[in-house]
């Protein structure tokens, strides 16, 4: 158990927010599976100023999700303060400011791993957010925009001063994206820089690497994020071994996979966000990524239209029933 500001959290484990990909449904997942605390897609600030329906959708959330964070995004202190007291009367626990995305799109507004180079204004916005809300304040941010930097550590001592109440750090930096090994060493220099807490992500792929995290950064809980796309069992097997329990890696079978995504999907048509069938390829694909024939089901997947065809594609493909 650790704490963020004034609100508890039961262990160690935390799912990554990721766009288009931790919405309601993905969220109870992660929370069926041990999941301790789970988040948001990153929210637009300018968004959420402007009443966009759509982007209030992705807040709704359920007690059982509790205790959740809000990810907002935004390069305007004005906007983000605002953005951030609509988010707080949604109820949720905790609002996450990104500092980490790297998508072309977010950067060139400013926003996302581009503060990082903007002290100055993200310092206006940081203090603008923690002063609209009173919930607390986090950050998830990059190891620093451009490589060769130790901008996390900055950063998280000035997240500090203005009343943040965690980090969390994934030490990549903006212009890598996805690519390379995380250089979890900026990790243990951010947790020696800053009181408060600080959550380790990045490579976090296994029960074995969730414990090492812990051993070799000192951070008080760890972020899984793409590593668990598919793969929800990797949230049991490492909330178990931060618990003490067994280290052990779950391999399901073909039958116990299909079930699980065909209750995944259930919730995501019962969200009713758009077309479910499309919004679920991607993460039909993830499941049966390990299983012989899975090149054929995702094109299976990719041509049918309807929930009935989409169903059936699923029964027949992992051998299971549609029961409810």
């Amino acid at each position: 158990m650790f704490s963020i500001g004034s609100v508890e959290v039961s262990g160690r484990l935390v799912a990554a927010p990721m766009a288009g990909i931790s919405d309601n449904a993905y969220r109870q997942v992660s929370k069926r599976f041990g999941c301790d605390l789970v988040c948001t897609e990153m929210v637009s600030s300018e968004a959420l100023v402007r009443n966009s329906r759509k982007t209030e959708r992705l807040l709704r959330f359920d007690d059982f999700q509790r205790p959740i964070s809000a990810q907002i995004f935004g390069a305007k202190p004005e906007v983000m303060a605002e953005a951030a007291a609509i988010v707080g009367s949604s109820g949720v626990d905790l609002i996450d400011i990104n500092l980490g995305c790297s998508v072309p799109k977010i950067l060139k507004s400013g926003s996302g791993v581009a503060l990082m180079r903007a002290p100055d204004l993200l310092s206006q916005i940081i203090r603008r957010v923690v002063e609209a809300v009173e919930v607390p304040v986090t950050v998830k941010m990059r190891a620093g925009y451009e490589r060769n930097s130790s901008d996390c550590v900055f950063v998280a001592k000035l997240a500090e001063e203005f009343g943040v109440s965690a980090v969390t750090v994934h030490p990549r930096f903006g212009v890598d994206r996805f690519r390379g090994k995380s250089d979890w060493s900026l990790i243990r220099r951010v947790k020696e820089a800053v009181a408060i807490p600080v959550i380790g992500n990045g490579d976090v792929d296994s029960p074995t690497a969730a414990l090492r995290m812990l051993d070799e950064t000192g951070c008080d809980a760890v972020m899984v994020g793409r590593a668990a796309l598919g793969n929800p069992w990797l949230f049991k097997d490492i909330a178990v071994a931060l618990d003490g329990g067994p280290v052990e890696t779950t391999e399901p079978g073909r039958q116990e996979i299909g079930k699980v995504l065909l209750w995944h999907y259930r919730m995501t048509v019962h969200e009713a966000q758009g077309d479910p069938v499309r919004r679920f390829r991607k993460f039909a694909a993830w499941y049966s990524r390990s299983l012989p024939g899975s090149m054929g089901f995702r094109n299976w997947i990719n041509s049918v239209r309807t929930d009935a065809a989409f169903r059936a594609a699923v029964v027949d493909f992992f051998n299971i029933s549609d029961a409810e």
